[in-house]
C-alpha cells in the first residue's frame, strides 16, 4: 500500500462479538483503526487487492 496504516493500527481490537442472528463478526475499532479499515476495504473493492 502507498499509504500506510495508521499508527496503532497493529494494536489489538478492544473487543469483539458476534451477531448470531446475521452471522458476522463485530469488531470495536479505535477511530484510527476504523478509517484504515475503511481504506484498505475500498482498495480491496476497487482493485481487487491491498498489496
Amino acid at each position: 500500500m502507498r499509504v500506510p496504516p495508521a499508527k496503532g493500527l497493529a494494536e489489538q481490537v478492544r473487543s469483539a462479538s458476534c451477531d448470531h442472528g446475521i452471522k458476522r463478526w463485530r469488531l470495536h475499532l479505535t477511530p484510527e483503526q476504523i478509517t484504515s479499515v475503511a481504506c484498505g476495504l475500498w482498495l480491496h473493492r476497487m482493485t481487487g487487492s491491498t498489496g
